[in-house]
């Protein structure tokens, strides 16, 4: 079940982004006033495509995946998104009438997560007038980016066994550790892979096999990370 609430101030805030240091008292009361704290639990949708952004989202704690919506249930994870990460904000500055701004992906809560939603109209007020503050936007956004044509070129130019292992050293990042103990379900990491549920179960089956990582439940762990890696930049 989702949870609004209201807690910290944004200036006394321990969450909030690096950017935000270069707001003014008064510029971090305009944000204050106009947001709203969500709790999600895991499995909760917290932006859905194909609508309309209405916040800004702020991923203050939690797990999140960023995926593309395919047909017959057939998606594509782009993210995994972690605390301190902005979801929308390359659909804020989308003002043409014309062509629908709607957002061109979901994102859904892997882990309970909290999330703070910031009203547009007050952030791009903000980004007008503090120069230093739209630096910092714009350099995110390129950062956020570079991200996503990464993982484009892995989807398109590797094969499934590359993109899997790509997939586990990706994750052994997030985590911080060569030993995961998932929130993702086994159809999630295939997705995050772009392979099929039956392939990653396959690909998984052989890796274990070479005692490259083991598997148990949903905990992997990476036993020989410079093979893993190989394979990730051969497949």
């Amino acid at each position: 079940m989702v949870q609004f609430s209201k807690s910290l101030s944004c200036i006394t805030c321990p969450h909030k982004s690096h950017f935000f240091m270069k707001m003014s008292n008064e510029e971090f009361e305009m944000i204050d006033k106009n947001r709203i704290e969500v709790k999600f639990k895991k499995g909760d949708v917290i932006s859905k495509q194909g609508t309309p952004p209405s916040h800004l989202i702020y991923l203050i704690d939690g797990l999140a995946k960023l995926y593309i919506e395919g047909n017959s249930n057939n998606n594509v994870t782009l993210q995994i998104l972690t605390s301190q990460t902005y979801i929308g904000l390359d659909s804020v500055f989308n003002d043409d009438l014309f062509n629908e701004n709607l957002l061109k992906y979901s994102v859904t809560a892997i882990e309970d997560s909290t999330a703070c939603f910031l009203d547009i109209s007050s952030f791009k007020t903000i980004v007008r007038s503090n120069a230093a503050f739209a630096y910092e936007i714009l350099s995110y956004v390129s950062k956020r980016k570079s991200l996503i044509y990464s993982k484009i070129k892995n989807l398109t130019q590797k094969n499934s066994r590359g993109r899997l292992a790509d997939s586990i050293l990706y994750l052994a990042e997030i985590y911080g550790s060569n030993k995961l103990h998932l929130s993702l379900t086994r159809k999630d990491l295939s997705e995050l892979a772009g392979t099929s549920l039956e392939n990653s179960i396959r690909i998984l089956s052989e890796l274990r096999k070479e005692k490259i990582i083991s598997v148990e439940g949903r905990t992997i762990e990476i036993l020989n990370e410079d093979l893993l890696k190989k394979i990730q930049e051969l497949g």
